[in-house]
């Protein structure tokens, strides 16, 4: 796909209309790390995931079989495709996708980015909208307040 190995597209259903999802994914240099809360790698030097990428895909790979699994109960109707989009933080593999037409018949993509805190966004969507941004409806939105105990943000240094 696009002249990248490491990229896929997994399509359920046929009908419309047709939703997408991306699960981003990469291996940087220098990001080898075990499942563990302490710096660790498998393999010193060795490539791994930034910027929360572990999360991505996987998490937009459940939310992509969700909607697979309520459209086979038939609570929906449509069809969901999830994009594995490599070579996100160093390359762009989305931008070789779009080249090959990977998106050319999706209505929609619903993406998201794991981050050090969690915001909601207001987006407006009509028929003459192309793409929407959450980061200037974030703008717009102050933060929600943290409750006791929540987790302290961090940020991705890749």
């Amino acid at each position: 796909m696009g002249g990248i190995e490491t990229a896929f597209v997994a399509r359920y259903g046929d009908e419309d209309p047709v939703v997408g999802t991306m699960g981003e994914f990469d291996a940087l240099p220098g990001m080898s790390q075990r499942a563990t809360a302490e710096r660790d790698p498998v393999d010193p030097g060795g490539p791994g995931h930034g910027c929360g990428h572990n999360l991505f895909g996987v998490g937009s790979l459940g939310g992509a079989l969700a909607v697979a699994r309520a459209i086979d109960r038939g609570d929906l109707s449509g069809s969901v495709v999830f994009f594995g989009t490599p070579a996100e933080e160093a390359g762009g593999g989305k931008v070789y996708m779009v080249r090959d037409g990977a998106f050319d018949d999706v209505d929609a993509i619903v993406s998201w980015h794991p981050a050090g805190t969690t915001r909601r966004a207001r987006v407006r969507v009509s028929p003459t909208t192309r793409s929407t941004s959450p980061s200037s409806a974030r703008r717009r939105t102050p933060p929600p307040r943290q409750s006791r105990g929540a987790p302290r943000s961090t940020r991705c240094n890749s």
